[in-house]
């Protein structure tokens, strides 16, 4: 889908990963039915293509992992007088 089209429908998808490849995004999402059913209802072009229980786990370990990280990163603070 274009990045204009991902900006406008992106909180409402559940997304697993992205990745951008010009004026492209790729996306992974949870609940595919519900994504495509947005998706079309929004008139966003999209091209959907079924992954692998690995590809998901890959993708779903990311999310979970930066997830975790997080907290970790936002406890570092920098003090300046």
């Amino acid at each position: 889908m274009s990045r204009d089209d991902f900006a406008v429908v992106n909180r409402d998808l559940g997304v697993l990963d992205e990745r951008a490849d010009g004026q492209r995004v790729a996306v992974t999402v949870e609940r595919a039915e519900s994504a495509m059913t947005l998706l079309g209802r929004e008139g966003v072009e999209f091209r959907a293509i079924d992954l692998n229980l690995d590809e998901i786990l890959r993708r779903t370990w990311r999310v979970s992992e930066a997830k975790r990280l997080r907290p970790k990163l936002n406890r570092k603070r920098i003090f300046s007088r």
